[in-house]
């Protein structure tokens, strides 16, 4: 409860901006109640000034969010940072070579993806259905 805590109040200070395949959104992991509950949680995120929710519809062609998730890490008074997971483990990567990889990456699945509205309008629907 306490790391869940933490990072309302991180998410409460910081810009986030959030990039996520339509198939998690309609992956059923739990039952049909806790799904709905995350995903109205995720509608209600989109509301907020310093969040911005983006999906990528699942009609989008290979893209640079297949090789697994990352996190562009800004910080002000930091240097950037990179973070990715794989499976069993995850790393932090500062070389230069890395960030501009996953900055590209990032632009391009901003392209790609659906605009902030249709995205909340998406995942709203998407959770109507678990009802």
């Amino acid at each position: 409860m306490a790391t869940h805590m933490g990072r309302q109040v991180v998410l409460g200070r910081t810009q986030v901006h959030l990039l996520i395949d339509d198939m998690v959104l309609r992956h059923r992991l739990g039952d049909p109640t806790m799904m709905h509950a995350q995903l109205q949680h995720l509608a209600a995120l989109t509301s907020r000034a310093n969040v911005t929710v983006q999906v990528i519809p699942h009609d989008v062609a290979a893209h640079p969010g297949m090789g697994g998730p990352f996190l562009v890490l800004d910080f002000q008074n930091q240097p950037t940072l990179v973070y990715v997971e794989s499976r069993g483990t995850s790393t932090f990567l500062e070389e230069d070579d890395h960030i501009d990889s996953a900055r590209v990456a990032r632009q391009r699945l901003r392209a790609l993806a659906l605009s902030p509205e249709d995205s909340a309008w998406l995942i709203a629907e998407i959770a109507g259905k678990l009802t």
